[in-house]
């Protein structure tokens, strides 16, 4: 089992046993006490952030809580709105109008009505 690979699991039987929001011991810690490189434990870090069992933070990296589920659902934006029990809808934030530059009439012809 390649190194990685080995510090990837001891580090998340690690986060299993910290609650979230915990902070995880630095890069520096973990290589000591692993015994591999930082490179080494930055590339297991790599790997657990995307599966959301870490989050960083602006300094250091903690204990991700668990992500909401989201049914699956095949149903459109509308459905989706009655079944909360709002009304589906559209409105007209803001219209602007505007005057088109000569060079951009040339490429870009109006059609003509029909």
């Amino acid at each position: 089992m390649p190194k990685q690979h080995a510090v990837k699991a001891r580090i998340d039987r690690l986060v299993g046993e910290l609650g979230e929001g915990s902070a995880i011991p630095t890069e520096r810690d973990l290589s000591e006490r692993h015994g591999v490189a930082r490179e080494t434990v930055r590339q297991a870090l790599r790997e657990l952030l995307p599966e959301g069992r870490l989050r960083r933070r602006e300094r250091g990296t903690v204990v991700a809580g668990p992500k909401p589920a989201q049914p699956l659902s095949l149903a459109g934006r509308t459905e989706g709105v009655r079944r909360q029990g709002r009304t589906p809808g559209r409105a007209l934030v803001t219209l602007d109008r505007f005057h088109c530059c000569a060079d951009a009439q040339d490429h870009h012809p109006r059609p003509s009505p029909s």
